[in-house]
């Protein structure tokens, strides 16, 4: 094996502290940058240097290394397509599946897709969750798993007959296997933020042992709060030492801290809103309110698919 190696840092999460770590590793040339979450290599791109480092998903990085292996693994299944292949799976349910009567449902299908994709992250696909369905005592969990085992081998068929695979497949394919960089470079930056994810987790050691510079990312917060325990798991389990960088600023320090005192009166208000639309409608008419926009921020629970509603908000409010 490699002479590689697994540096583990923790950052307060934000654009300023990833975008600081991404420069930093862009410092020396040549490095590839990924994340376990597809959705922040957007920002991720806006803010490397030209001609420093490639960014690319989680899943295409795997599939080099398995190149580098002297294999031709196939494509990554992109989400709407192991959607796709989960409602056609339901289809073909029995009838005293518990999933029997919503198998027509995109809801159902959305669940499931998900629920497959955790239990895939833990290493649980078909061949492991039918003998647990043996096993447990309970009916309906039995029945459950049952049916998610017949889901997962029909995704996976229907997958392969598109020559196609999920990450987890490739991931599993690597170990064992040693890689030949022949010039490639051997430096990865790996955004993991709070996701606790075994199998991920265990293909980064077999990277870092088979030679690859690996600074992995993890998310912590400033102060006192008991947060990101999926990054706390995760790191225990790499069993690495690690380096705290940056603090946040005032906000970010407070913000869901145990022990605070603010200094100054903080003014709080709580509003119930419907939907997503309409809590972006309160909240820009909130920043209007205040008087200058400039002054103002809004803290969203999840950017991704509040952005482009606020985006559209803010817009048609002028």
């Amino acid at each position: 094996m490699g002479n590689g190696r697994l540096r583990v840092i923790r950052i307060v999460p934000g654009p300023n502290q990833v975008s600081a770590v991404v420069r930093q590793f862009c410092q020396v040339p040549e490095g590839v940058i990924t994340a376990f979450s597809d959705g922040i290599l957007t920002f991720v791109r806006s803010v490397v240097p030209e001609y420093t480092a490639e960014v690319k998903a989680f899943g295409e990085v795997s599939r080099k290394m398995l190149l580098l292996c002297g294999q031709d693994p196939p494509k990554i299944a992109a989400a709407p397509y192991i959607q796709a292949a989960v409602a056609r799976a339901c289809t073909d349910l029995d009838d005293d599946s518990p999933f029997h009567g919503s198998r027509n449902f995109v809801g159902t299908h959305i669940a499931i897709a998900e629920a497959l994709h955790e239990l895939h992250a833990w290493g649980l696909h078909a061949d492991r969750l039918a003998p647990i369905a043996v096993q447990t005592t309970d009916p309906l969990r039995a029945k459950k798993l049952e049916s998610l085992s017949q889901i997962d081998r029909a995704v996976t068929k229907r997958l392969e007959s598109l020559n196609l695979c999920r990450n987890s497949v490739q991931l599993q394919a690597s170990f064992g296997e040693i890689p030949e960089f022949d010039g490639d470079s051997k430096r990865l930056l790996v955004i993991v933020g709070s996701e606790f994810s075994p199998l991920r987790l265990k293909w980064l050691q077999w990277a870092a042992e088979a030679g690859m510079e690996i600074t992995a990312v993890f998310y912590r917060h400033s102060g006192t709060a008991d947060l990101f325990a999926g990054a706390n798991r995760a790191i225990e389990l790499l069993d690495q030492p690690v380096e705290d960088i940056g603090d946040g600023n005032a906000f970010i320090r407070q913000l869901f801290a145990e022990d605070f005192e603010p200094t100054a009166d903080i003014a709080v208000q709580l509003r119930s809103a419907p939907d997503p639309l309409a809590e972006c409608e309160w909240a820009i008419r909130a920043v209007l309110e205040h008087g200058s926009p400039d002054d103002a921020a809004i803290y969203v629970r999840d950017l991704e698919p509040y952005a482009s509603i606020l985006k559209a908000t803010a817009l048609r409010f002028g």
